[in-house]
């Protein structure tokens, strides 16, 4: 683990959730109805899992950055790739301290060929692509979302 960024427990799971919660509310997934046992069960999976991750850096007792992500198979290979679920950084240097640790992460697991990471909330999207290609990440594509209320405008 880097410096000042841990891996989370079980017992970090209540805070988390309101951590996770909190960045939710404000983004375009505020109006899509939580489930909370569902999200304590994907943090258990990546805390308990070979598979999974999530670290948070938590100084003074206050969690201010964490992510969490998992490997997955590619559908048309044997190799996997690792990708996150959720970034969420409230201090300078926090992210990039959890984007590098969760890239070391991923190249320890086997057959991980590739870290796919994201930005798909659709709110400071330069920003974003600025700090992925600043740690070395190329773009490869986008993300295009429609929702079903959308949807239903356009008659899709």
């Amino acid at each position: 683990m880097t410096a000042g960024i841990r891996q989370a427990t079980h017992a970090d799971i209540p805070q988390l959730v309101e951590f996770f919660l909190a960045f939710k509310r404000r983004s375009p997934y505020a109006t899509i109805t939580h489930d909370l046992d569902r999200a304590r069960a994907t943090m258990r999976r990546c805390i308990s899992s070979p598979g999974g991750y999530l670290a948070l850096a938590m100084p003074e007792g206050k969690i201010v950055a964490a992510l969490m992500g998992e490997t997955f198979e590619h559908w048309w290979s044997s190799r996997h790739y690792a990708t996150d679920h959720i970034l969420v950084s409230y201090q300078s240097g926090a992210g990039e301290a959890l984007v590098r640790d969760f890239c070391r992460w991923a190249w320890s697991r086997p057959n991980v060929v590739e870290v796919l990471l994201g930005q798909s909330s659709g709110r400071h999207v330069d920003g974003a692509q600025m700090f992925y290609e600043g740690l070395g990440f190329e773009r490869c594509g986008g993300l295009y979302r429609l929702s079903r209320y959308e949807a239903m405008e356009v008659a899709i």
